[in-house]
């Protein structure tokens, strides 16, 4: 093991609202917070950076999700994330400090679409026969 890393996630929403059809589920939710603090703890490690702290958070105004279900798996119908911002930082080394930042401002334009293919993906790979 090269190194070490502990992560701690607080998730927060103002409004949860999961609404039940024949064969779909509907959720929408209200001012949803995911606030990820990382500590990364060099083991054996070649750049000898020491401990590093990372700070990530993504914050959607709101989300509008279906789940589609049928006999063997489910699929993500629609989705739509409505005002999705996503922070970074590395408090105490201004270089990858800079650099998370930058990539956290490079991703937000596009962060509804890839948060969306990554919710298509795990949703797809969901066995229905299991979850229900």
């Amino acid at each position: 093991m090269l190194a070490h890393l502990d992560v701690l996630n607080r998730v927060s929403y103002k409004n949860l609202s999961v609404v039940f059809h024949d064969d779909s589920l509907h959720v929408v939710i209200d001012r949803f917070s995911l606030l990820s603090h990382g500590n990364l703890s060099e083991i054996l490690w070649p750049f000898g950076l020491g401990e590093q702290v990372l700070h990530v958070g993504l914050q959607l105004h709101r989300a509008e999700i279906r789940l589609d279900a049928d006999e063997t798996a489910f699929s993500l119908g629609d989705c739509l994330l409505v005002g999705s911002e996503l922070a970074a930082s590395v408090p105490g080394h201004w270089i990858a400090d800079r650099g998370a930042s930058a990539i956290a401002s490079l991703m937000t334009p596009m962060l509804d679409s890839v948060l969306c293919n990554a919710l298509r993906h795990h949703v797809g790979s969901l066995d229905a026969g299991t979850v229900m």
